[in-house]
């Protein structure tokens, strides 16, 4: 995690970048009528639920500090709905070429600042494969950096991030995929594979809150143990955090519309035996923390967005460009049910440009000789 002065800087960024947003593209894009419905009602929740806890005075709203400080400066609250905005700025081809030349300059920074602070390019591998193939040999360079990161936070002795290997198995499958295998019905059925696998293998840990009823990654646990004594390997991290927060959604009745932007849970795991704990603002994972802000609705409208933008990707595309950048969405919506990729930095915005790329009906309509031309600056509109 970075200090926290290096956090509160990033904060003030963001809040900065809203400031001097464009917003006339929220009226005046290149989407569709179903991508600016989604995208439009998505914002209007995140305000809603910013607007709850503004007027919201229990005595919880005071728990971690000031609320004021806390709702608008930390990361996990307010801010928490503010990614969504970026994915305005594909309607523009220069933002992604900007994006490009920007995203030379913080790996750059990165790379430095990795003597001082862990693995900060980590989070950046999913999505650096769609500027690999136009990028010049330092950029490249770079990125094999960013990759080294990754693996050394994933494998850290001492505090792995192990959701760093998935980011980079699907940073590295979105790139293998689509400018090496080449076949669009294969890409299609790994991320078909992909969005489906959750309604299996996550979202009924919902419904299991009896701890005697195992769930699919505990039966492995279980396996893994019994066949290899390796605790660590096998160790689930999971399941309890699904159980936690639906006794905490069911007994606050937060099931539907959430608990607010300034939202917390109480964890039985975390909180045991610590007097006048009021329970954890964050969970590390994206699609629990969205349940517990916005609930059912939120959840459903901010999934449905991503998977829309892969079909818009992988059916509706003329370049490799936006079909990597739909199994990189694929990737981030299947992490989203396993670890932590939410708050509002760098990458977050990183991700909504290249999301929106997919919805924009310019870049769904560009060819290969195209997107290439955009990179070297040479096609830009």
């Amino acid at each position: 995690m970075a200090p926290r002065v290096v956090r509160m800087f990033f904060v003030c960024l963001m809040i900065l970048s809203m400031a001097v947003f464009p917003y006339r593209f929220i009226r005046e894009n290149d989407f569709d009528k179903f991508s600016n419905f989604l995208l439009r009602l998505i914002l209007i929740l995140g305000v809603i639920a910013i607007i709850r806890s503004v007027f919201n005075e229990n005595y919880d709203m005071y728990a971690f500090g000031n609320k004021w400080a806390t709702l608008f400066g930390n990361e996990m609250a307010a801010l928490l709905f503010v990614p969504p905005l970026f994915t305005y700025l594909s309607t523009k081809p220069l933002s992604v070429f900007l994006l490009s030349k920007i995203n030379y300059q913080y790996m750059f920074w990165g790379a430095l600042c990795f003597l001082w602070h862990k693995y900060p390019l980590a989070h950046l591998v999913i999505c650096l494969s769609v500027f690999f193939p136009y990028v010049k040999r330092q950029y490249k360079i770079l990125i094999g950096f960013a990759v080294l990161q990754a693996l050394l936070g994933a494998s850290d002795k001492y505090d792995s991030v192990r959701i760093f290997y998935l980011l980079l198995l699907f940073g590295l499958t979105a790139y293998v995929l689509v400018y090496k295998i080449k076949k669009i019905n294969i890409i299609r059925f790994f991320c078909i594979t992909c969005l489906v696998l959750p309604f299996f293998l996550f979202i009924p840990i919902l419904f299991k809150s009896n701890v005697y009823n195992q769930t699919f990654f505990e039966k492995i646990q279980t396996y893994i143990i019994d066949n290899t004594g390796k605790r660590d390997l096998a160790a689930d991290t999971r399941s309890f955090l699904y159980r936690e927060m639906a006794l905490d959604l069911a007994k606050s009745e937060s099931w539907v519309w959430g608990k607010g932007a300034y939202a917390h849970y109480y964890s039985e795991w975390f909180d045991e035996g610590r007097n006048g704990k009021h329970g954890r603002m964050g969970i590390e994972v994206v699609f629990l923390n969205f349940l517990m802000h916005g609930g059912i609705v939120y959840v459903f409208l901010y999934n449905l967005l991503l998977v829309y933008a892969i079909y818009k990707g992988l059916w509706k595309s003329n370049n490799k460009f936006i079909q990597c950048c739909a199994v990189v969405i694929t990737g981030w919506f299947l992490c989203g049910f396993i670890g932590d990729l939410l708050g509002c930095r760098y990458y977050h915005m990183f991700f909504y440009i290249l999301l929106g790329c997919c919805l924009s009906k310019r870049f769904l309509s560009m060819n290969d000789e195209q997107i290439v031309l955009l990179f070297k600056g040479n096609s830009i509109i």
